[in-house]
């Protein structure tokens, strides 16, 4: 019973992380086509807080401001945007009737917003203060190298130091963190290396993980599970673990982390599973068969299990300096969008590594567990996600929209009417079917990942 209260409440976390970030950003995204119509006396019909039925609301001056039963974002309605010119024409204040640059100023409102957003979310954070690792200030210093993985085949070891990723000096883990596992977006990787004096190069190959949304290279600054206690008679026991043991693959998955060990276990269903462990310069292989445990209501294996020794710092930032790196971090994160762009259009990321609402709510849900702090980062990452992919000249989204504002006033301008209606219809058709296709693909991946 407490098994399920607890999954119900992880659940019912990540719900309420998603409705609040997902709520708030597409709020201010709608508020900011709102400001502009009614700063360019468009008329605008609705302005919304929430979708589905009205619940509340008042009318001043023309538009319906109205508390809707779904509280999730909003939206706005100008008058005659969605008559593509057939309608609204005796109306100055209808959106067709305006002036060209006055129409992409309101449809590309929303999107800027959203831009603008990221270097205060990203202040905020560091205002708040984090709790990292110190060890992401140190020198990236190799604490452990995957048994056969594209780093212990390229002659890796533990103790090696990294000194340049793709020709860029990095000095902290945090820094070559970000060089090979964030802004890559690319199997391979270069890195210049020292051992005992000497320099040498590597080129590492990576693998899509078992969640195909990340490149596994065999790499980490720390041993990822290690074995704190041992119960006796337990299939663990009767395996030969030991205390001190690092856990680094179950079967063929490699190991990062405590969870990922407790859901192998769980999807094991009883049947034995391998676990690979490496005890004092050697490495061995034991088959455990997992039990029920009828107290827990879940399949053990009888072992504690600890993250490595870790020591954490309070990283927390003045103002002037949070500001500097707010805006570092919002045009790093622009830069590392259009680059997953690029590469998925190349065919160097894989659409593997897209993530849907799922995954976005499961990581909204998880920064919140951790503090508001992680909450306001991954806000300040998603507004400037959601605001360049709102401005993509992609049909049914603000710059398809955009798009055809311009291409309709180049047509008017060489041939004095305006674009076809019937031309607008059929992209509005062909980008909804877009875009309903790609969230059934993501939605889709979410699924697969979370099943492992």
């Amino acid at each position: 019973m407490a098994g399920w209260l607890d999954k119900v409440w992880v659940v019912l976390v990540y719900v309420f992380g998603f409705a609040v970030m997902f709520g708030i950003l597409v709020f201010l995204h709608e508020l900011g086509h709102f400001v502009v119509a009614k700063a360019l006396r468009f008329r605008v019909e609705v302005f919304s807080l929430g979708f589905g039925p009205r619940v509340w609301g008042w009318r001043r001056k023309g538009t319906d401001y109205r508390i809707s039963a779904v509280p999730l974002g909003g939206y706005v309605r100008v008058a005659g945007m969605d008559q593509l010119e057939a309608g609204g024409r005796d109306d100055p204040r209808a959106f067709y009737n305006r002036p060209l640059w006055q129409q992409m100023a309101v449809v590309i409102a929303g999107g800027l917003i959203n831009l603008a957003l990221g270097p205060f979310c990203f202040m905020t954070a560091y205002r708040i203060g984090f709790q990292e690792p110190v060890f992401l200030s140190r020198p990236p210093v190799l604490g452990w190298v995957y048994p056969d993985s594209p780093a212990s085949r390229a002659g890796l070891r533990i103790g090696d130091r990294i000194r340049r990723v793709n020709d860029r000096p990095v000095t902290t883990w945090r820094e070559a963190h970000r060089a090979i596992f964030i802004e890559n977006l690319r199997p391979e990787v270069d890195l210049e290396v020292e051992r005992g004096g000497s320099v040498f190069r590597v080129r590492l190959r990576g693998v899509l993980d078992v969640r195909g949304s990340a490149f596994f290279y065999g790499i980490a600054p720390l041993p990822p599970v290690v074995v704190d206690r041992v119960e006796a008679g337990s299939p663990a026991a009767q395996a030969d673990l030991r205390p001190g043991d690092v856990i680094y693959r179950i079967d063929d998955d490699p190991v990062e982390g405590l969870s990922q060990v407790q859901a192998r276990v769980q999807r094991s269903q009883g049947r034995p599973v391998v676990f690979h462990v490496y005890r004092q310069g050697a490495f061995r292989s034991v088959t455990l068969r997992p039990v029920w445990d009828a107290q827990f209501r879940r399949l053990r294996v009888g072992v504690a299990l600890r993250p490595p020794a870790t020591e954490y710092q309070r990283t927390r930032l003045s103002w002037g300096e949070a500001w500097r790196r707010s805006w570092q971090d919002t045009f790093w994160t622009m830069g590392l969008v259009f680059r997953a762009l690029r590469n998925l259009l190349t065919g160097e990321l894989s659409v593997k590594a897209l993530s849907g609402p799922i995954l976005i709510a499961q990581a909204a849900g998880q920064a919140l567990l951790i503090g508001w702090a992680r909450f306001f980062q991954l806000m300040g990452l998603f507004t400037v996600n959601l605001g360049i992919f709102n401005l993509l000249p992609v049909p049914a989204l603000d710059g398809g929209h955009a798009a055809m504002i311009l291409l309709s006033g180049l047509v008017r301008a060489l041939t004095g009417r305006p674009l076809s209606p019937r031309v607008r219809e059929w992209v509005a058709i062909v980008g909804m079917v877009l875009l309903l296709g790609l969230m059934l693909l993501v939605l889709t991946l979410d699924v697969l990942k979370l099943r492992g």
